[in-house]
């Protein structure tokens, strides 16, 4: 999840997003969330050094957009190049 990790997101209509990490995948409905991390525990798991056991979550706002957050990752989770916080 750092600045140089080749992670994906696709969008699917309004509903749904798709998001991919290499070979892992994992879908965010209006209703859920995503848990990122290297742990086997999460819903999208990678498996690198860069990534934290328990890396970060993206679930959906109240205004219809995905929030991501990061979990007090090590080396921190980022956006478009700009670092989460909180």
């Amino acid at each position: 999840m750092g600045s140089g990790s080749s992670s994906r997101v696709a969008i699917q209509g309004r509903q749904q997003v798709i998001l991919s990490a290499g070979d892992a995948t994992a879908t965010l409905s209006p209703e859920g969330r995503v848990r990122i991390g290297r742990h086997s525990a999460n819903d999208l798991v990678i498996d690198s050094g860069s990534v934290s056991r328990f890396h970060a979550e993206i679930r959906w706002g109240g205004d219809g957009r995905a929030i991501v957050a990061d979990q007090s990752s090590q080396n921190g989770t980022f956006v478009d190049e700009a670092q989460v916080h909180g």
